[in-house]
């Protein structure tokens, strides 16, 4: 009988067919193009709406992606709230109050980054090399709350952008850059903040105080000056005036001191016009003057009063008065 031999050829028979089958079925390796994205929030931190001047923060959007089998990949880069408008895009604060800002692609803070889904305002178009099939890219987010909004009240302000606000395509080409309009894969969506603190701030100045000429103090001699106070809107404040540096003074009755001399001259500082509510810091029967901001500015009147007393020599006769705001 033959059966060792039909059963040897057999499993070599077998054995050659399985390899054939193995070779067949072993995958070939591909490379998966993918692209993540990361996006920072953008901080303005403290902002005081008095100053004239805007306030400018910054933000990073990342991208890397890996497995690219082309030359290039173009970026559509779309941050949006279409609903709320591009320019300008609205922090929301205390009571539903709003902080105008906007986001730019530029330092110079002149082309507003917009979506593709706007004609005026277009998404940001980024066109990276690739090199080993890998593209890393890291671009700064403007943002600029405008000067100007002085009727804006301190407090936390905010807004937030959720994943349909935001749309980051990413095409991988050869030859002709594709084109962004109707692209929306492959994409990812990503979230983000932006927010600013209005805080209470003020400024001040003042104009001198001077009295007419005159020869004898008989009776007694008059004139008033003005502070100027500028606050944030709803700001709270305070303004105290001060002793003097004229030695021997108080904040109810203060001296000027001659020009070269050891000679005073008695005078003093009122609130009103009537001369019946001294102007100091509070104490010694002197009362201090207030009001809240407007965001613009506010005029203190400032009455000054020589009150008869025996004549000085003549001369040039001068104090310093230093005005405390407090807020």
């Amino acid at each position: 009988m033959n059966l060792p031999f039909v059963l040897a050829a057999c499993l070599r028979r077998c054995a050659f067919v399985a390899t054939l089958v193995l070779l067949c079925i072993a995958p070939r390796a591909v490379l998966a193009q993918t692209c993540t994205f990361t996006m920072s929030n953008i901080a303005f931190g403290n902002v005081s709406t008095i100053t004239g001047s805007p306030v400018d923060a910054t933000g990073t959007l990342t991208a890397n992606c890996s497995g690219i089998a082309a030359a290039n990949v173009e970026f559509c880069l779309s941050i949006g709230i279409p609903s709320g408008g591009f320019s300008p895009r609205t922090m929301t604060g205390p009571g539903g109050a709003t902080l105008s800002y906007d986001i730019f692609t530029d330092s110079a803070h002149t082309t507003i980054w917009g979506s593709v889904a706007s004609s005026s305002f277009p998404e940001r178009i980024v066109d990276i090399p690739v090199v080993g099939g890998i593209v890393s890219v890291s671009l700064t987010v403007y943002g600029r709350v405008y000067a100007g909004q002085t009727t804006v009240q301190p407090g936390s302000y905010s807004q937030a952008f959720a994943t349909t606000d935001t749309l980051f395509t990413y095409l991988a080409y050869t030859g002709t850059p594709p084109t962004c309009t109707g692209s929306s894969t492959p994409s990812d969506r990503l979230t983000f903040n932006v927010s600013a603190t209005v805080i209470a701030d003020c400024n001040m100045s003042a104009a001198p105080l001077a009295f007419p000429a005159a020869t004898s103090l008989v009776s007694q001699v008059t004139a008033n000056t003005s502070l100027s106070v500028t606050c944030v809107s709803g700001t709270p404040y305070t303004v105290a005036l001060n002793a003097g540096t004229t030695g021997g003074g108080t904040v109810a009755s203060r001296f000027m001191l001659l020009s070269g001399g050891t000679a005073t001259v008695n005078y003093e500082l009122y609130k009103d016009a009537a001369f019946t509510q001294p102007w100091g810091d509070g104490t010694n029967g002197t009362t201090t003057d207030s009001g809240t901001g407007t965001g613009t500015a506010q005029s203190l009147t400032v009455f000054g009063r020589v009150p008869a007393q025996t004549m000085q020599p003549s001369g040039n006769y001068s104090d310093t008065v230093t005005a405390t705001l407090t807020f």
